[in-house]
């Protein structure tokens, strides 16, 4: 998947453009293709995942719970305000984190409660029937360069199911 600065191109679909992240202001854009299928759509959150390394195995199961439910919460009410459409066949996601300070950080200690509370959100908010790897694929958290204030922009790519089952093709 392209960053959220590049030039997205859906061969024989769309061609989408995206502002460069650092000047990205709104909660969604999409992009669908003449024939309804496929989707591009990016959300932003003023706020980044806080890292494993202080929520993991050192806090209570409990803590992790609670900020599991938040990031999930919080990521279904960008989606439902996208206006991604329901019974999805597939999504694949990739992120883009920004922080206040800038230093070299572990892609891992910020993916694992992006992935489960995205995963989540799509199955609970209807989009996805579940987020088994068949149906959803997290890809790349990358961090952006120059440092501001905390930021989280998701982008996922959708492919619409056909037949509105939510079953995918062999």
């Amino acid at each position: 998947m392209k960053g959220p600065d590049e030039k997205c191109q859906l061969p024989g679909l769309c061609e989408f453009r995206q502002s460069p992240v650092q000047h990205y202001d709104s909660g969604s854009e999409s992009c669908v293709g003449s024939d309804g299928l496929v989707s591009v759509v990016m959300i932003r959150y003023d706020d980044v995942p806080p890292s494993l390394n202080t929520t993991g195995t050192r806090g209570s199961h409990w803590v992790a719970t609670r900020l599991k439910k938040r990031w999930q919460t919080t990521l279904e009410g960008l989606l439902m305000g996208s206006g991604l459409p329901r019974s999805l066949e597939r999504v694949e996601a990739s992120a883009f984190l920004r922080f206040p300070v800038r230093r070299v950080r572990d892609e891992g200690n910020y993916r694992w409660l992006l992935e489960k509370s995205l995963g989540d959100a799509l199955v609970n908010g209807g989009w996805l029937v579940d987020d088994s790897s068949v149906r959803f694929r997290f890809g790349r958290v990358e961090f952006e360069g120059e440092p501001g204030s905390a930021r989280t922009v998701v982008r996922l790519d959708a492919r619409f199911d056909r037949d509105g089952k939510g079953e995918v093709p062999a």
